[in-house]
Order: C-alpha cells, then structure tokens, then sequence
C-alpha cells in the first residue's frame, strides 16, 4: 500500500472545492482493497488517530479538509467490479473511488443509464453516496440514495459491514443504507459503493434524450 508523508507531495489532499484553508495531516495512505482501508482503520481507532476520507475534492462543504492524523485517500480503490442487466434494467458494483463519468460511460456501452448527476462528473461515487448527491437531474429521476440497494461499509474496528437495504425508507424505519447515504461526517467508509462498496440500480436508456 501507499503511503506518503512529504508535505510537498500531499498538499493537494489539504483542500477542496470548499476553498477552507489550513488542512493538515501527518500522511495520506492509499489503500487498493477492503482489507487494507479495514487495518488503516483498526490501527487508527487503537491509536487514537483521526482519519479524514479523501474522494476527489469536488466537495464543497470541507468534508475532505483534515486537521491532523491521517487521509485515507479512494483514489486507488477505482474498480467497476460488475454491470448486470435484469428485467428491470440492471445494477452495477463499483467502488468508492469509481468516477461518476467512467460509470456513466461504462454502462452507457451496456445500453443502461445511472440517473444520478451532481454535475460535476469527476466527483467519486463514494462521495456521492456519502453525501446523497443531487443535481438537475434529482427533479426527475431523485437523489443518489435512491439507486443505492446495498453497501459494503469499513467500520472503525477492523470488520466490514454488509447491509441491504429497502428503497425510500423514512422516519422511524429509515434503512441502515439511507443511513449511510446522507451525512458525509457518517462515523463508517464507504469503501466502495455491494464489497467495501455500493451496488446501484441502473435504468435501461431510452436512446431519446431521457437525461
């Protein structure tokens, strides 16, 4: 895994599109697998080390801005790990560092569409996710939270866990996934967004304008 301290290095990882200024850290590690973001978290609960996520800092609310410890940045957990086509469309499993527009392009060239569109398409999905992203296109086809149908999460200990979850939950029976799916402070990673990851619906594509 990579690791790097030199501050020359690592300064672009101290900011966001938030322009909040002062962001610090000691390190940014860059983990590839589910196990790997799992033991920098473990190790950081036992030392007591804050750990600040960093997606692609397209964000504009700072929540990549790090004040000490360490970054666990997604940019190495880049995988589209499977699209499915099914009766009623498909699904796709990605990873938290997965881009938006690679998706979109990915399962363009299956004949499919993922509606959710924050307008910024170099943003990470599991940012997306994280923060129940929404764009133009929410007034028609909804928020990103919508099309979430199962997480893989990183807790702060050295497990994974695995939730399904039910669509449009709300109120007292709110799904562990919209949970999830809506504060980017939430105390879990997502790793990638169904495996230290997402599994997101997928319409089929009209061909006609439909975005």
């Amino acid at each position: 895994m990579l690791i790097k301290a030199n501050s020359e290095e690592i300064q672009d990882f101290f900011s966001d599109a938030s322009y909040l200024r002062g962001g610090y850290a000691a390190r940014v590690t860059f983990p590839e697998t589910a196990d790997e973001v799992n033991a920098i978290l473990a190790q950081a609960t036992r030392e007591k080390t804050p750990v600040t996520i960093s997606g692609a800092g397209t964000g504009t609310v700072a929540g990549r801005v790090p004040f000490g410890g360490t970054v666990l940045a997604t940019d190495k957990l880049d995988r589209i790990k499977s699209i499915v086509r099914d009766s009623a469309g498909g699904r796709a499993i990605v990873e938290a560092g997965v881009r938006l527009i690679d998706l979109q392009r990915a399962v363009e060239s299956e004949g499919l569409m993922y509606p959710p569109d924050p307008t910024e398409r170099s943003c990470f999905l599991g940012g997306n996710v994280a923060t129940n992203a929404s764009g133009a296109r929410t007034f028609k086809y909804g928020p990103t939270r919508n099309y979430v149908t199962g997480l893989k999460l990183a807790l702060a200990t050295d497990r994974s866990s695995s939730w399904r979850t039910l669509r449009g939950c709300k109120g007292p029976n709110l799904d562990s996934a919209s949970l999830w799916s809506c504060d980017s402070r939430a105390v879990a990673f997502i790793s990638n967004a169904s495996g230290s990851q997402a599994c997101l619906r997928l319409f089929r594509h009209a061909g006609n304008g439909c975005d």
